[in-house]
């Protein structure tokens, strides 16, 4: 059986004043109950009251109502002042038991005491009743105020904790990973594993179209947040959220309290219906710009304070310099591959260049002897043709003069078709080409220089035959004007797949780099050796020391379908 209060000095019904004293009574005597709300009739901002007398009715009010302290009586039928102080305990520790009743002694006193109620009350000293709940309530409320700050801060040293084992995890991944995508989305999982996040995800910054496009979310099933908008705008409704805060202003932007934050109004139904009360934003910048934001949400009110900003903001410092060297090695294997594509050119084009020239040359050497040769040799026949008339006639020795330098010319003709490019190179392979060339070389340079082939020569494809002998005449002008050889040997090999030229000189020799670059005594002939080599897939090895001469060793892997034998 209960009973509620209607009427009486400033007595307020239940539910219809916010500021009245509520307080449940455990009286089973109306008339006593009655007697103790006169004694509170003036009592804070009015009266709120409740009385029950049995088991199952304490049990409605406690679980129905909220309550401000609990009169009880230490005789009530059916209903012990232990079970009533152990329901009480059970609804809300903090929730003063004053203990109201007739003429007890003093153990039983001190008994009451000791099971939990918080004073004790003579139903013949009423009078002391009032400045009992009167203190009691306000002790209570200090009590939850001090709970509620230790569960505060417990939950902030828990976030703390988690931030910083995310920090850890954080920095590891940053290390290890070299790819945007695979980057944010481990540390979205640490977030959400060791931060203990409710909610989070990130989102693309596009400056273009004024947004920030969430990319993921980790927390939810339905969609959101990647099904919702984030304007860049201050004046849009939505620009004022975290996420365009943090994007406007470099620095992590936190809403405290989402039910009471406006920045939060946009989306506060859908953060709040997924638990969420707090909410922070962490601008990821590559280069001093914002590109990225990650957002954490928390379960918890006031869960991001100073000491969580900057951890925070370390966070987003470290995740920065991970995109950032993300970026930067994105950046230089870009550069990589475009400077391996211009080589490729370049080699291809140095190349061509070669073949090109080599074949022009042959063109001009073919011209020399068809056209030019063969105009000396006519003009040599009819010399010889006119001489035989001027016989006797003192003109003899005119013409002997002109054929003489007929002659001459017909032999330097001959000398330049073979130094363009020597007909036996074409004729009868690369060996007959370089001896010719060798010879040519002896003549001008007075160095002896001796042509080798080891074993029977494979046949060489046309390219290949005319990249090396242009490589060996490049060699053997190399050994004449900066090494000053007193002999040169050129040995040709072919086997195992491949053809080897060996040029090797008893000059001055030099320190070879690893990769000649144009310029210097191991500059651009033989940069530009190696990299027409490296088209056929060749390569170039150099042994050289100061005062111990020069061994050069080019290679070029043999092609099927070969021409001319070597």
């Amino acid at each position: 059986m209960s009973r509620e209060a209607g009427t009486g000095t400033r007595a307020v019904p239940l539910g219809e004043e916010a500021t009245a004293l509520r307080l449940l009574f455990v009286e089973d005597r109306e008339d006593d109950c009655l007697l103790m709300v006169r004694e509170l009739r003036d009592v804070m901002g009015g009266l709120a009251w409740r009385r029950v007398d049995s088991e199952p009715d304490l049990r409605q009010a406690l679980a129905g109502e909220s309550w401000d302290a609990v009169i009880a009586d230490v005789h009530v039928p059916g209903l012990s002042l232990g079970l009533s102080l152990s329901l009480v305990a059970e609804v809300d520790r903090e929730l003063p038991v004053i203990v109201v009743s007739g003429h007890v002694g003093e153990e039983t006193a001190a008994d009451v005491m000791k099971s939990g109620a918080r004073d004790f009350v003579s139903k013949d000293r009423l009078a002391r009743l009032r400045p009992a709940v009167e203190r009691e309530v306000a002790e209570a409320t200090v009590r939850r105020d001090a709970r509620r700050q230790v569960g505060l801060r417990e939950r902030r040293l828990e976030v703390l904790n988690r931030l910083y084992s995310v920090l850890a995890r954080v920095g590891e991944a940053v290390v290890r990973r070299r790819d945007r995508d695979l980057l944010m989305g481990e540390v979205a999982r640490i977030l959400r594993e060791d931060g203990g996040f409710r909610l989070v995800w990130v989102g693309s910054v596009d400056r273009a179209a004024g947004r920030v496009h969430p990319m993921a979310g980790i927390g939810t099933d339905d969609g959101f947040p990647t099904t919702a908008a984030f304007p860049l705008d201050r004046e849009q409704e939505a620009g004022s959220g975290p996420p365009g805060a943090a994007v406007r202003t470099g620095q992590v932007s936190v809403c405290t309290d989402v039910e009471q934050d406006d920045r939060a109004e946009p989306w506060r139904d859908e953060l709040i219906g997924r638990g969420v009360r707090s909410w922070a934003a962490l601008p990821l910048r590559i280069e001093g710009e914002v590109v990225a934001v990650v957002n954490l949400c928390h379960e918890a009110t006031e869960a991001f304070d100073e000491e969580h900003r900057l951890l925070l903001e370390r966070l987003a410092d470290m995740l920065s310099y991970g995109l950032e060297s993300i970026e930067g090695e994105a950046r230089r294997l870009r550069a990589e591959e475009a400077l391996a594509a211009n080589q490729e050119r370049l080699r291809s084009l140095a190349y061509q260049l070669t073949l090109t020239a080599e074949r022009e040359r042959r063109r001009l050497a073919v011209e020399l002897h068809d056209e030019v040769g063969q105009l000396l040799a006519l003009g040599r026949i009819s010399l010889g043709r006119l001489r035989d008339k001027a016989r006797g006639s003192g003109f003899e020795v005119h013409v002997d003069e002109v054929r003489t330098t007929l002659e001459e010319a017909i032999r330097a003709t001959r000398a330049v078709t073979s130094e363009l490019s020597p007909p036996s190179l074409h004729d009868l392979g690369l060996v007959a080409g370089l001896e010719a060339v060798a010879e040519g070389f002896q003549q001008r340079h007075g160095i002896p220089a001796r042509i080798v082939a080891d074993g029977a020569q494979s046949s060489i494809d046309d390219e290949t035959r005319l990249l090396l002998f242009a490589a060996v005449r490049e060699l053997l002008v190399n050994a004449a004007r900066h090494a000053r050889a007193t002999q040169v040997t050129v040995r040709v090999r072919s086997g195992d797949g491949a053809v080897r030229v060996e040029v090797r000189d008893d000059g001055s020799g030099f320190v070879p780099t690893q990769n000649p670059k144009p310029g210097g005594r191991s500059g651009f002939g033989l940069y530009s050796i190696r990299e027409r080599l490296a088209t056929l897939e060749g390569r170039m090895e150099i042994d050289s020391a100061r005062g111990r001469g020069t061994v050069v060793t080019l290679t070029v892997p043999l092609r099927e379908g070969g021409g001319t034998a070597g």
